[in-house]
């Protein structure tokens, strides 16, 4: 037998007045996904249905709506939409990783993650909705998934981040009471850490450049004096016989110049001078009688 719910329609009615239809003034806003849906648009192709929440300013906890289409057909369209998600943190790294398949891995890592809108205003069926002019990300804002650090369940596709052999139990989390303990166990982690053996470099001294040495002239030793007399009148005979080969040599020079200025000069043939031929004399003319 089925169960008939029931209501108290006055309490209803009081949650239904707080409901605000009235559109966002137009502004940039922060707000964060709250939900998303991976569905198909009035005209076929694939898209994504969100709802955000705006976090901060005047206007917090406010609602609006976007949709994000994937039109496989338009290179323009599809570099906005890829645009609209690197704004989420949804970069190219995370569509090449995910590979191929649906919008819906992406639409759960869509929901909890927050980007800065601009926001416009259209009309639609007599009503003033929102208009999302742009998608930016939030400056200075580490956007991560929903549930704190990626997971294989939090970003599909993309591997779990492992978890070191030396930590048994999990991953450790904050006690009450400021200490660390452990997410499935009552006993601190028994964390190995293996200390790696380093070798400090030694250091050596800079080589210091050689500087060349300039050789050092040795002095001639003096001549010795002669040991006895024959020595002397040898060197004596020796000296005279050079006088007299260099006195003979510069004889011989000056006799070969005194020769070549005496010898008798040969006889230059006299020049013939041209003979001027006499002029032609002219007879004066006859005398008249």
């Amino acid at each position: 037998m089925s169960t008939i719910s029931t209501f108290d329609f006055n309490t209803l009615l009081q949650q239904a007045k707080t409901a605000s239809y009235d559109a966002l003034p137009d502004n940039d806003y922060d707000a964060e996904c709250i939900e998303a849906t991976a569905t198909t648009a009035s005209t076929g192709k694939p898209m994504l249905k969100c709802k955000f929440r705006v976090t901060t300013g005047p206007h917090a906890k406010r609602q609006f709506f976007n949709q994000f289409v994937l039109s496989l057909d338009n290179p323009q369209a599809l570099a906005m939409f890829f645009r609209h998600m690197k704004a989420f943190g949804l970069d190219e790294n995370y569509f090449t990783t995910l590979g191929g398949g649906s919008l819906a891995p992406v639409a759960q890592v869509l929901v909890g993650r927050q980007a800065r809108f601009t926001l416009g205003h259209r009309e639609w069926q007599g009503e003033n909705r929102n208009d999302v002019k742009a998608v930016k990300p939030i400056p200075g804002n580490m956007v991560q998934p929903a549930g704190g650090l990626p997971t294989s369940s939090a970003l599909p596709g993309v591997p779990a981040t492992p978890v070191p052999s030396g930590i048994q139990g999990g991953l450790p989390t904050s006690a009450p009471n400021g200490t660390t303990a452990n997410a499935t166990a009552t006993s601190p982690p028994n964390i190995s850490i293996p200390v790696a053996n380093v070798t400090a470099p030694v250091a050596t001294q800079p080589t210091q450049p050689t500087i060349p040495t300039q050789p050092v002239a040795q002095p001639t030793p003096p001549a010795t004096a002669p040991n006895s007399l024959e020595d002397a009148m040898a060197a004596f005979a020796r000296r005279e016989a050079e006088l007299a080969a260099r006195e003979a040599a510069l004889n011989a020079q000056t006799a070969a110049q005194a020769q070549s200025v005496t010898a008798e000069p040969q006889p230059v043939p006299p020049v013939e001078q041209p003979v001027a031929a006499a002029p032609a004399v002219t007879p004066p003319p006859p005398m008249p009688f």
